[in-house]
């Protein structure tokens, strides 16, 4: 019996065939994370000498303040010099120990609170990086300069503090870390080879120029 050699007749291959088309597709899109200056105990950036320097001189900005008060307070509960304690009770001289001395202190109790709390509120933000407290320390600055304007000279000490600790908050280096902290808290992921053309329609593989 001779063997049959007549080659099988061309078209489609029949269903059921074991051979398996490739479908070309496109490698994943590598992507990666830009690597930041962390520091290896906290995870958090590490902060640089400006920045540190600026948190202190605001919170001692707040202790001068605080001092300034102090002295105040101790003029005020004297009779005789309680219009000395302070340039607002100089200017209005109500007298002691009446409603309008009574509502006075109060309002320079409170205008004392701001004093102290502005530089720490800011103070505290920049040491976590908030970009905003550049401007939150010169507006610390003014606060406490008004306050101590109703107040008494000793308080110019902690206007100085404020200013100088708003002033660190501008140097590069400074900016710098509040750009890291920025990328920290919204990473941006690039995808890797992006620069390269980007190539419409069917793979060349898959064109018939027939």
């Amino acid at each position: 019996m001779s063997e049959d050699t007549t080659p099988a007749p061309d078209g489609p291959e029949p269903q059921g065939s074991a051979s398996v088309k490739e479908i070309g597709t496109l490698p994943p899109v590598e992507t990666f994370i830009e690597r930041l200056d962390l520091s290896e105990r906290t995870g958090e950036p590490t902060r640089r000498w400006p920045v540190v320097a600026s948190v202190v001189l605001g919170y001692l900005s707040g202790v001068a303040s605080a001092g300034m008060y102090a002295r105040s307070w101790w003029l005020a509960a004297h009779t005789d010099t309680f219009t000395a304690s302070a340039r607002l009770l100089g200017w209005v001289n109500p007298p002691p120990g009446k409603w309008l001395a009574l509502l006075l202190v109060t309002l320079l109790a409170a205008v004392f609170a701001i004093m102290v709390a502005a530089p720490a509120i800011v103070s505290y933000n920049a040491w976590f990086g908030h970009r905003w407290t550049r401007i939150g320390g010169l507006v610390a600055t003014a606060v406490t300069a008004a306050g101590t304007v109703l107040f008494l000279d000793w308080g110019w000490i902690g206007v100085g503090l404020a200013g100088l600790s708003a002033a660190l908050l501008w140097v590069p280096e400074a900016t710098r870390y509040f750009e890291v902290w920025r990328r920290l808290r919204c990473p941006i992921a690039r995808p890797r080879g992006a620069d390269q053309p980007v190539v419409y329609g069917p793979l060349p593989r898959y064109r018939w120029d027939g």
